[in-house]
């Protein structure tokens, strides 16, 4: 009867944290380095929300997480410099023998335990604020998960070595795991090294001895391939893979440069055409404006003929009923002057009488100023001015108003001014 191993696999950070964050999170336009993923299961894939560190790249993330939690001092209370070699992450594998796995894939219930009891061994082990990096991949043959965790002490040093710890601290992580992981039928496999340094080629052919007990040659080859690897991946073929993905970001890259000039000809020729029709529509509207002044010349000459038609219309309307005009402008001025003299206390000065008369004769006609009303009212048929005739039939009156002030008690005076109000006719 085969046996069905739980798989944790650690290993320091020895590439690019970008490389590998380009693998965990399925990066678009990196496929290469998830080649062996199925792309119709992309999908199913999990990445867990770990605050900021979900939305930045895994290198980004890292330097965060350090930025953070990095407190290691010299002796003069100053922030170390952190060395250039220091391993600044680990990441994990965490997984088991294909055929069990398949099972706890497809028990949504058993798969989300398996989930929860991972997360929770990793944020135990390493420490849930140290933890930038947790995705569950159903894309490739074996359900795995991803871990990246920061080699940050409780004390904010950064140590790959104490958060590893030794060959026997390694061992007992595995036991612990194991543990964690019977209540779904994986237990632990052969005891190894283990070490924090074990390569990829190392761990497969560990996992090659510990499946060799009751394991079938189908099992053995797809725990071998489930991470998207071959078995005996060596240092010359890692450079040259490598070497390719990198040949392969240079082609990329000549290709977005080549994009790049390409929408910079297009910004330029867009640049071009809208000059072109800004001045043409400044044009445009440099030649509405002179429309518009011509248009508004004609109307000011057309209200200016309108109001020359109507003066010749109100002359003659005035001179059509000229001595009526006369009557009514004499009987209310008399009756305006009444008034004046009333309110002012005092008999009606010179000054006094000439504002009456101009004011009373700009009634007559509001468009008009008093001198051109005179001009063209005033007049007989013969073009004689009666202005001052009727100005003086007016004084005439006035001097009898003063006469009577004399002779009559003031109280009388009163009443026949205040008849003289009623009586007062508007023009």
């Amino acid at each position: 009867m085969s046996k069905n191993y739980a798989v944790f696999h650690s290993e320091k950070g020895k590439v690019s944290s970008a490389v590998i964050g380009r693998h965990i999170d399925r990066t678009k336009g990196a496929e290469y380095t998830y080649e062996h993923a199925d792309p119709s299961r992309k999908n199913l894939n999990i990445h867990f929300d770990l605050g900021d560190f979900t939305t930045m790249e895994l290198h980004e993330a890292v330097e965060k997480r350090i930025e953070e939690g990095y407190q290691a001092k010299n002796k003069a209370g100053e922030l170390k410099a952190i060395r250039k070699d220091a391993v600044k992450y680990n990441t994990h594998i965490l997984t088991g023998t294909h055929e069990k796995m398949k099972e706890i894939e497809d028990n949504p219930q058993q798969r989300e335990a398996w989930i929860v009891a991972n997360l929770d061994f990793i944020k135990k082990e390493f420490g849930s604020e140290n933890l930038v990096r947790f995705a569950v991949h159903r894309d490739e043959k074996t359900m795995h998960i991803h871990a990246v965790t920061v080699n940050l002490t409780k004390d904010g040093r950064l140590s790959a070595k104490e958060i590893i710890g030794s060959k026997k601290e390694m061992q007992q992580r595995q036991d612990r795991y194991s543990e964690a992981m019977k209540p779904f039928g994986l237990e632990r496999g052969l005891r190894n090294t283990g070490i924090s340094h074990e390569g990829s080629r190392e761990y497969y052919a560990r996992m090659e001895e510990s499946l060799k007990e009751g394991d079938s040659s189908e099992d053995l080859k797809v725990n071998k391939t489930f991470l998207g690897f071959q078995k005996g991946l060596d240092v010359e073929n890692t450079i040259k893979n490598y070497e390719n993905a990198l040949k392969r970001e240079k082609t990329a890259k000549k290709s977005l440069q080549i994009e790049i000039s390409s929408l910079q000809k297009k910004f330029e020729e867009n640049n071009n055409l809208k000059n072109h029709y800004f001045e043409k529509l400044k044009h445009s509207e440099s030649n509405r404006t002179a429309e518009i002044a011509e248009l508004q010349n004609q109307i000011k000459e057309l209200k200016n003929e309108n109001k020359n038609h109507l003066f010749s219309i109100e002359t003659i309307l005035w001179k059509a009923d000229l001595s009526r005009k006369r009557e009514v402008f004499i009987e209310h001025t008399n009756s305006v002057m009444i008034n004046r003299a009333l309110e002012l206390g005092r008999p009606i000065e010179t000054k006094d009488y000439d504002e009456i008369v101009r004011d009373e004769m700009q009634k007559l006609n509001p468009s008009m100023n008093p001198w051109s009303i005179q001009a063209h009212f005033f007049k007989d048929e013969n073009g004689n001015d009666l202005f001052w005739e009727v100005c003086q039939e007016i004084n005439e009156n006035f001097k009898k108003l003063e006469l009577e002030k004399q002779t009559k008690p003031k109280k009388d005076i009163a009443e026949e001014v205040k008849n003289t109000k009623k009586k007062g006719r508007r023009i």
